[in-house]
């Protein structure tokens, strides 16, 4: 487009040249110190034109050529990015691949060659790391020395967090908190900071400095990111463990998300440890407010039902689980339930009901001891003669077969 406009306007001025020829036939003199010249118009207009073309093009090769030097510049510039991009390519590849001396040549190259500092610093980076894993203590030192040199900002805590993850990935935590420590002032909304420090209280079993930084992590959103769900569990079941009163176990148990509050492990750990705290009502309440709707929970039911059978828990608590186990019994296929109810009525003397729940119990288990065992113990304190029957002719019999 640009070259037809071009010819346009050549070809018109050309046309108007030839007009102007026609039209005017007048001559021009040019003086010049002694010396005259006369010219037509047309001849003086036309070597005006040529030599504005001449100084024009003139003018465009002279900032041609001093643009060469700029534009040489560039290109090696360009082909220098091009080949520290590849050697920075190669460097993380070869990392990846476990190939730790390749990928650290390619870093050095990186590092020796006259490239921005954004560039080397990653090189830097790649030869940190690879000496974490090689575990060179000399090469640590120079490196952390070199970046601190190339970026001086004490908000640039990257190669401390390589150091802290690798101290951990050791097993050495208290060094591992020691090094997060000295960058936690520049660094208290970061993450994975944040996350190496959960990390490693955790498994020191601070797990109440755990719980706090767990709570900052889910509040930021952290918990996919992170993966924080296999961490959660830990660290509220060592809170749990370590928990004097209900007002803390209440207090962590209700900041869960209501959908990790009716996860049988989570689930798990609260009965137990309202059990250790001795919070028989609390503990019979909920299961019976908020436990029995989900099937999934039958076992764990019975499984704190017979724990609760054994703490001596008062009448009314008694009679509340003993509702819970009736209701249980009518779909359940598991002989748990019968049989700790029959335990219940036994302890309430509600003997008949205990025997049609003691052999309820073991039609569905018939090699239970723990159901054998119970029937004896009601059929001696009754003194039933037709359980006593019952039990010479199918336990005893089938005992000695």
């Amino acid at each position: 487009m640009k070259t037809f406009i071009k010819l346009l306007i050549t070809l018109l001025i050309i046309i108007g040249m030839l007009w102007f020829g026609d039209h005017y036939t007048n001559s021009v003199t040019i003086y010049f110190m002694s010396y005259n010249i006369e010219t037509s118009v047309v001849l003086f207009v036309m070597v005006l034109g040529f030599v504005f073309i001449l100084l024009h093009y003139f003018l465009l090769f002279i900032g041609a050529i001093a643009k060469i030097p700029a534009s040489f510049k560039k290109n090696r510039s360009e082909n220098l990015r091009n080949k520290t991009v590849q050697q920075l390519n190669l460097a993380c590849v070869n990392f990846f691949e476990m190939d730790f001396i390749k990928a650290n040549d390619y870093a050095k190259n990186v590092i020796s060659s006259n490239v921005n500092s954004e560039d080397k610093l990653i090189a830097y980076l790649i030869s940190y790391k690879i000496a974490l894993q090689s575990n060179d203590i000399n090469a640590i030192k120079n490196l952390d020395y070199a970046i601190h040199e190339i970026n001086p900002s004490k908000n640039f805590i990257t190669h401390k967090i390589l150091y802290a993850e690798y101290l951990f990935d050791t097993a050495k935590y208290t060094e591992c908190l020691e090094v997060l420590s000295n960058i936690s002032d520049y660094s208290t909304k970061h993450k994975f900071v944040n996350y190496l420090q959960m990390k490693a209280y955790t498994k020191l079993g601070n797990f109440d400095e755990a719980y706090k930084l767990l709570k900052d992590l889910v509040k930021n959103n952290a918990m996919n990111e992170l993966d924080l769900a296999d961490w959660q569990l830990q660290i509220i079941a060592g809170v749990f463990a370590n928990a004097a009163s209900y007002d803390k176990v209440s207090e962590v148990y209700k900041w869960l998300d209501s959908s990790y509050q009716q996860r049988l492990e989570y689930l798990g750990l609260y009965f137990n440890v309202l059990i250790r705290l001795r919070e028989f009502n609390r503990l019979v309440n909920y299961i019976n407010q908020n436990a029995m709707h989900n099937k999934n929970n039958e076992g764990l039911i019975l499984t704190t039902a017979q724990k609760l059978i054994d703490c001596k828990i008062s009448k009314n608590d008694m009679l509340v689980l003993h509702d819970i186990l009736l209701r249980l019994c009518v779909d359940s296929k598991d002989y748990r339930a019968s049989l700790v109810a029959a335990l219940i009525e036994i302890e309430l003397s509600n003997y008949t009901q205990a025997k049609d729940n003691l052999l309820k119990s073991l039609e569905l288990n018939p090699n239970n001891d723990s159901t054998k065992l119970t029937i004896l113990k009601l059929a001696h304190l009754t003194n039933d003669e037709e359980l006593k029957h019952y039990i010479d002719k199918h336990i005893y019999t089938n005992g000695s077969n």
